[in-house]
């Protein structure tokens, strides 16, 4: 079964009844950074619930402002328009001038801090958005994410995707404001996690008083981040993971968590994402 929607934003200014008919989700942006909140979104917002469409919410990265203060914006928007009915995501379209690592550190910071609140998060993963040049050259990406891919090239998507969002057209004949479409890519049984019916994962921090190690992005109750790094001769990006700890390993499409991983076993230069949620046991 085919699952449609649609992406807004202040672009499209107030919706009608008529801009919400015919989908069963949509993504309203509500934030930029640390400080822009969407001025059509609580309206946006209530006329796609009023039609019965499932809504979630989107934060667009900036490379500019810290993690935490775009978390604190995201948040507060998303906790004021009532929460949200579809995992939240973030929309990355600005390459960071230190280069691909900085940023994927900058987009998993937000997607672990996004992870740890909670409430408004129905299940248990983020979306991140990109397009086809952000998903081939980020390392590691998705880093066990659900991606929302804009891919409006013939034959697409072109990379495992949750949400394949096509080029920009009309509503219909009759309604001309400009949406981009999105279809949910999934199976029936994900369609039903996406929508909220999976229990919330619980995330857990490190035990109190301990010692974060080197090169890592502080979370909301206490997640870390270890910096993106790549397969060397010895070993990941000079860190040493303990085995049977819960960590994450970046590679391959898709992505997933893995306890105990031998990083061994994969070739010198396979980039790697690394996060950690008990990283007293990642020592430089």
């Amino acid at each position: 079964m085919t699952h449609l929607g649609r992406d807004y934003s202040s672009f499209q200014g107030h919706l009608t009844p008529a801009d919400c008919a015919g989908i069963e989700f949509a993504y309203v942006k509500v934030t930029q950074g640390s400080s822009y909140q969407n001025p059509d979104a609580a309206q946006q917002a209530a006329a796609l619930r009023a039609a019965g469409v499932k809504v979630g919410f989107y934060h667009f990265v900036t490379v500019t402002d810290s993690v935490a203060d775009q978390l604190e914006n995201f948040a507060q928007m998303a906790a004021a328009l009532g929460g949200s009915d579809l995992p939240p995501a973030q929309d990355s379209e600005t390459t960071d001038p230190a280069g691909w690592p900085m940023l994927a550190k900058i987009m998993v910071g937000i997607a672990v801090g996004i992870e740890a609140w909670g409430h408004p998060v129905p299940n248990v993963e983020s979306v991140v958005y990109v397009n086809l040049s952000f998903y081939n050259a980020l390392p590691g990406f998705p880093w066990g994410r659900s991606v929302w891919l804009a891919d409006p090239n013939p034959g697409a998507p072109h990379r495992p995707c949750l949400i394949l969002q096509g080029a920009p057209r009309a509503i219909s004949s009759t309604d001309l404001k400009v949406v981009d479409p999105d279809t949910f890519m999934g199976s029936e049984a994900e369609w039903e996690a996406f929508i909220g019916e999976a229990a919330p994962i619980v995330h857990t921090g490190p035990p109190e008083g301990s010692s974060p190690p080197p090169n890592t992005v502080p979370g909301p109750n206490g997640l870390q981040l270890v910096v993106v790094g790549s397969i060397t001769p010895e070993g990941f990006a000079g860190h040493e993971v303990t085995g049977g700890k819960t960590v994450y390993a970046g590679f391959g499409n898709p992505t997933s968590w893995v306890t105990g991983f031998d990083f061994a076993t994969l070739p010198v230069g396979t980039p790697l994402a690394v996060a950690v949620t008990d990283w007293p046991f990642v020592a430089s």
